[in-house]
């Protein structure tokens, strides 16, 4: 690898904005053999192997998009009005307001990713802040899409209810949810004299505030008041399942987002729906100390026991990439 791709390899792969990306490298037989790549601005790193914690040594080339691309086979891209695209798709293409036209130019041009299973020939295609999954059948062609970089709408933040609609199906009988917004809060944890009171509170969160006695909680309280207030001009959505959107703040473009899911102790089927919604649970899990959350949990709660979890919202996207081998769910209208 020369030095100028070396270099792309590492910008990526530092960045928290990154997007992992799970690849079918072969199948044989029924075995599907899965490579891992990731992937930001137009430029894909695929990895030698599939673990998390990767190093430059890893990648092993580097892929942009360049010329327009061809289907599975090697014939021509066909027209926009010849793609058929799922019910689910057209929902999920309105909610994130994404265009036709940059659906299809992001088939055109974006860099090709192979999805396949022995079932179906799946590719899913990268340009700009949008993937799209195509499934190449010879009745034409499925589609889904998703959108990368979720703050590109201002209506990011309004998909959280559908969130929690998929958590319900899974069993989550309550939860909320806050975001803040990262960039702004950064500017305010600049003052010195704020800073020691914050990270006060904040090692008291990641411990816990339930492992702490009546005592210890009287000796803590006063940080995390302090710091409770200074939150709340930082937060711009907070929801739960009981009384649904609660406070609502505006929202910027291009803003770094963060947010707490304050639940009941979460079950496998209920983490999986967070991390196909691009909530990774890694981060809560590792125990690492979060940027910034010191919102008190309420002993007053529906449910006794809550933990709570800490989320980056940069990989945050509608449920968009859920799809169905069913033919006849997926016939649909134009494209």
């Amino acid at each position: 690898m020369n030095t100028h791709l070396k270099r792309i390899a590492k910008r990526v792969l530092h960045s928290h904005r990154k997007t992992r990306i799970e690849f079918t490298r072969k199948i044989k037989g029924c075995n599907v053999f899965k490579g891992t790549a990731y992937y930001l601005d137009n430029y894909v790193i695929l990895m030698k192997n599939a673990n998390d914690d990767h190093t430059i040594d890893d990648v092993f080339k580097v892929v942009w998009d360049s010329n327009m691309n061809t289907r599975p086979g090697g014939d021509p891209i066909p027209p926009q009005e010849d793609f058929i695209m799922k019910v689910h798709a057209q929902e999920r293409s309105r909610e994130r307001s994404i265009l036709a036209d940059e659906i299809y130019e992001t088939i055109l041009f974006g860099i090709p990713m192979d999805m396949s299973n022995p079932k179906v020939t799946k590719i899913k295609y990268f340009k700009d802040d949008i993937a799209v999954l195509v499934a190449w059948e010879d009745t034409g062609v499925i589609i889904t899409e998703m959108s990368l970089s979720p703050t590109r709408r201002k209506g990011f933040i309004d998909q959280i209810p559908l969130l929690f609609e998929d958590l319900r199906n899974v069993g989550l009988k309550w939860g909320g949810l806050t975001v803040f917004d990262v960039t702004t809060y950064l500017y305010m944890l600049a003052d010195r004299k704020l800073n020691p009171i914050i990270h006060q509170a904040n090692d008291c969160f990641v411990h816990g505030l339930h492992k702490f006695n009546d005592e210890q909680l009287d000796q803590i309280t006063p940080a995390i008041k302090v710091v409770s207030v200074l939150q709340k001009s930082h937060e711009v959505y907070d929801y739960n399942t009981v009384d649904g959107e609660v406070h609502r703040g505006e929202v910027h473009a291009g803003h770094m987002y963060e947010c707490s899911l304050f639940a009941p102790p979460l079950t496998s089927k209920q983490k999986k729906v967070l991390e196909k919604w691009g909530l990774s649970l890694k981060k809560a899990e590792q125990g690492e100390i979060p940027t910034f959350t010191f919102k008190p949990i309420a002993k007053d709660k529906p449910v006794p026991n809550v933990e709570a979890y800490l989320f980056d919202m940069s990989q945050f996207s509608g449920n968009a990439h859920e799809w169905f081998f069913s033919k006849t769910s997926c016939k649909l209208t134009e494209l």
